[in-house]
Protein backbone atom coordinates (compact mmCIF):
# COMPACT_ATOMS: atom_id res chain seq x y z
CA UNK A 1 0.00 0.00 0.00
CA UNK A 2 2.72 2.56 1.10
CA UNK A 3 4.41 1.58 -2.43
CA UNK A 4 1.28 2.58 -4.47
CA UNK A 5 1.03 5.79 -2.48
CA UNK A 6 4.25 6.84 -3.36
CA UNK A 7 3.61 5.89 -6.91
CA UNK A 8 1.06 8.23 -7.23
CA UNK A 9 2.52 10.73 -5.14
CA UNK A 10 5.45 10.84 -7.98
CA UNK A 11 4.16 9.91 -10.88
CA UNK A 12 1.61 12.50 -11.46
CA UNK A 13 1.83 12.30 -15.31
CA UNK A 14 1.35 8.21 -15.15
CA UNK A 15 -1.31 7.27 -17.93
CA UNK A 16 -0.66 3.53 -18.12
CA UNK A 17 -0.33 1.13 -14.28
CA UNK A 18 -0.19 -2.48 -13.96
CA UNK A 19 -1.08 -4.56 -11.27
CA UNK A 20 -0.96 -7.96 -11.00
CA UNK A 21 -1.62 -10.41 -8.29
CA UNK A 22 -0.24 -8.18 -5.30
CA UNK A 23 -1.71 -10.09 -2.74
CA UNK A 24 -1.17 -7.30 0.22
CA UNK A 25 -2.49 -4.88 -1.47
CA UNK A 26 -5.81 -3.34 -0.31
CA UNK A 27 -8.37 -1.02 -0.94
CA UNK A 28 -6.33 1.55 1.08
CA UNK A 29 -3.39 1.29 -1.59
CA UNK A 30 -5.89 1.39 -4.65
CA UNK A 31 -7.40 4.36 -3.25
CA UNK A 32 -4.56 6.17 -4.06
CA UNK A 33 -4.52 5.58 -7.29
CA UNK A 34 -7.22 8.26 -7.88
CA UNK A 35 -4.26 11.01 -7.82
CA UNK A 36 -3.48 9.77 -11.11
CA UNK A 37 -5.49 12.14 -12.97
CA UNK A 38 -4.14 10.93 -16.18
CA UNK A 39 -3.64 7.86 -16.50
CA UNK A 40 -5.70 5.57 -18.63
CA UNK A 41 -5.25 2.24 -18.83
CA UNK A 42 -5.01 0.47 -15.45
CA UNK A 43 -4.89 -3.92 -15.32
CA UNK A 44 -5.47 -4.28 -11.58
CA UNK A 45 -5.59 -8.64 -11.85
CA UNK A 46 -6.10 -10.87 -9.17
CA UNK A 47 -6.42 -8.19 -6.05
CA UNK A 48 -8.46 -10.25 -3.25
CA UNK A 49 -8.30 -7.76 -0.51
CA UNK A 50 -9.89 -4.79 -3.29
CA UNK A 51 -13.97 -4.23 -2.46
CA UNK A 52 -15.98 -1.71 -3.97
CA UNK A 53 -15.01 0.96 -2.00
CA UNK A 54 -11.41 0.82 -3.70
CA UNK A 55 -12.99 0.81 -6.86
CA UNK A 56 -14.58 3.90 -6.14
CA UNK A 57 -11.83 5.66 -5.59
CA UNK A 58 -10.50 4.84 -8.10
CA UNK A 59 -13.22 6.00 -10.58
CA UNK A 60 -13.64 9.29 -8.46
CA UNK A 61 -10.42 10.40 -9.37
CA UNK A 62 -9.57 8.94 -12.78
CA UNK A 63 -11.84 10.52 -14.94
CA UNK A 64 -9.68 9.41 -18.03
CA UNK A 65 -9.60 5.70 -17.44
CA UNK A 66 -10.89 4.08 -20.79
CA UNK A 67 -9.32 0.39 -19.99
CA UNK A 68 -9.88 -1.12 -16.65
CA UNK A 69 -9.03 -5.03 -16.04
CA UNK A 70 -10.18 -6.40 -12.73
CA UNK A 71 -10.40 -10.35 -13.76
CA UNK A 72 -10.33 -12.23 -10.77
CA UNK A 73 -10.75 -9.24 -7.84
CA UNK A 74 -12.88 -11.11 -6.42
CA UNK A 75 -14.42 -8.93 -3.24
CA UNK A 76 -15.50 -5.91 -5.47
CA UNK A 77 -19.63 -6.02 -5.43
CA UNK A 78 -21.79 -3.72 -7.29
CA UNK A 79 -21.36 -0.79 -5.22
CA UNK A 80 -17.55 -0.21 -6.73
CA UNK A 81 -19.69 -0.90 -10.21
CA UNK A 82 -22.00 2.10 -9.48
CA UNK A 83 -19.13 4.46 -8.89
CA UNK A 84 -17.47 3.37 -11.95
CA UNK A 85 -21.10 3.69 -14.23
CA UNK A 86 -21.31 7.11 -12.59
CA UNK A 87 -17.67 8.37 -13.00
CA UNK A 88 -15.90 6.86 -15.40
CA UNK A 89 -17.27 8.65 -18.42
CA UNK A 90 -14.77 7.84 -20.78
CA UNK A 91 -14.27 4.22 -19.96
CA UNK A 92 -14.17 2.15 -23.61
CA UNK A 93 -13.24 -1.55 -22.13
CA UNK A 94 -13.37 -3.83 -18.91
CA UNK A 95 -12.71 -7.16 -18.00
CA UNK A 96 -15.02 -8.48 -15.50
CA UNK A 97 -13.87 -12.34 -15.65
CA UNK A 98 -13.93 -14.28 -12.70
CA UNK A 99 -15.52 -11.52 -10.26
CA UNK A 100 -18.72 -13.70 -8.71
CA UNK A 101 -20.42 -11.03 -6.64
CA UNK A 102 -21.53 -8.81 -9.36
CA UNK A 103 -25.42 -8.84 -8.62
CA UNK A 104 -25.38 -10.63 -5.28
CA UNK A 105 -26.86 -8.54 -2.19
CA UNK A 106 -24.24 -6.57 -0.59
CA UNK A 107 -24.39 -7.27 3.81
Amino acid sequence: DDGLAAISRGCKSLNRLIISYCGELTDAGVEQIRQLEHLSHLELRGLKNITGAGLAAVACGCKKLDYLDLKKCENIDDSGFWALAYFARNLRQVNLKNIERINRPVW
